[in-house]
């Protein structure tokens, strides 16, 4: 259950539970004990701890035993999420697993440490959480905290059964030296370089801009980039001819410097 402190809904606290297809899959695989952060009405485990119980207060180890695992979706705000991510971490150290779900916020503090010590499975597309207050869907990443493995690496990613690949989701541990590790994956996860088709470029200004490809316009301050990137906006706009080329488009313009 994570708590919605973003703009995506109605309510600014709202509560989310884990969508039931998601926890079945890792349930299948890791059969877990306790819901380390639930509310009675949405608890994924028979023993869980509620916010009056308090988590992060209590010892999950003594609660379950050591070579157990456990789940946790935290309330999602940055300053939580590095408080549970930190627990999740101390447990495990202890001799549990534990699972996590956090939103794919790459640049916090939080997401950091779960890149440096635990297992990272990113979950494809928007998941979509439907909660008290309305539904969110949400960009979302798996942390796996086991004992014994401190060094964080990258897992196979995670697919909702009725993804129009029909592939179902990966969910077998990824654990560094087993068949499914880095050097074992299966082969959905990679595509031949033979088996990729090549396509010409089409282009906007014939050998200067590509259509529909990122162009950089790169030089030193004082030399005209910003005036440039107008002139051929304007061009472009009032469908005067570029240099090799006419035609008349729309065009998106961003200014995110000054």
């Amino acid at each position: 259950m994570w708590r919605h402190r973003g703009d995506n809904v109605k309510s600014s606290d709202g509560n989310f539970p884990t969508p039931m297809w998601l926890f079945g899959q890792l349930d299948e695989e890791f059969s877990f004990v306790l819901d380390t952060c639930a509310l009675p009405e949405n608890a994924k485990c028979e023993a869980y701890y509620t916010p009056e119980i308090d988590g992060l207060a209590q010892d999950w180890v003594s609660e379950v035993g050591q070579d157990k695992s456990v789940w946790c979706n935290a309330p999602w705000d940055k300053e939580s999420l590095l408080c549970w991510v930190g627990k999740a971490l101390e447990e495990s150290r202890k001799g549990i697993t534990v699972v996590m779900l956090v939103p794919h916020w790459r640049n916090y503090a939080f997401h950091q440490k779960c890149i440096r010590h635990g297992e990272i499975r990113h979950v494809l597309g928007l998941v979509t959480f439907k909660g008290s207050c309305g539904t969110a869907r949400k960009e979302c990443d798996v942390v796996v905290f086991r004992p014994g493995q401190d060094k964080g690496f990258l897992g196979p990613s995670i697919r909702h059964p009725n993804a129009s690949t029909g592939t179902p989701p990966q969910t077998k541990s990824n654990t560094p030296g087993s068949e499914n590790s880095a050097r074992g994956k299966s082969s959905d996860d990679y595509q031949c370089l033979k088996d990729i088709r090549l396509e010409g470029t089409k282009w906007l200004w014939p050998g200067v801009i590509p259509l529909g490809e990122l162009t950089i316009l790169e030089g030193d301050s004082g030399t005209n980039k910003s005036s440039i990137a107008i002139l051929i906006a304007a061009l472009l706009t009032l469908g005067r001819k570029l240099p090799g080329q006419g035609g008349k488009g729309r065009l998106l313009a961003s200014r995110t410097e000054g």
